[in-house]
């Protein structure tokens, strides 16, 4: 099913520090009790929704990966990537992305490492689909 997806810009920070998922879904403070999303809620959200039930686990468990979002926290809403380690912040303009790169850059602890990266329109394999 085709959905459109919001265009943005992303600051990406890897925290410097491995979560490994089996710590975080073996932790028992793990909820799976969260409401399931759906392809289509993509394209009706704001920059970013819902939430990511692992992101509690490992913070706790990864202080790096709690600082980082703290501290990206500051530009818009951050948040922790699938499983972790690595945090993101959506941008709607490549320069507020650029400008927070470049403040992780000059403020942020020498052991993280950072980007921005374009959202895409359309995956990269999708012409392997039949329509």
């Amino acid at each position: 099913m085709p959905v459109d997806t919001p265009n943005y810009w992303y600051v990406v920070i890897e925290p410097g520090v491995s979560a490994p998922t089996a710590a975080i879904f073996s932790d028992p403070g793990l909820t799976r009790n969260t409401k399931p999303v759906k392809i289509t809620d993509f394209s009706q959200a704001p920059i970013c929704f819902g939430k990511n039930d692992l992101q509690v686990v490992a913070t706790k468990l990864f202080p790096p990966i709690a600082e980082a979002i703290d501290w990206l926290g500051q530009f818009g809403d951050a948040r922790m990537t699938g499983s972790g380690a690595c945090v993101f912040c959506a941008f709607s303009h490549e320069h507020q992305a650029e400008m927070v790169l470049q403040a992780v850059r000059k403020t942020g602890p020498a052991q993280w490492q950072a980007w921005k990266a374009k959202s895409i329109e359309r995956h990269p394999l999708s012409h392997l689909l039949r329509s």
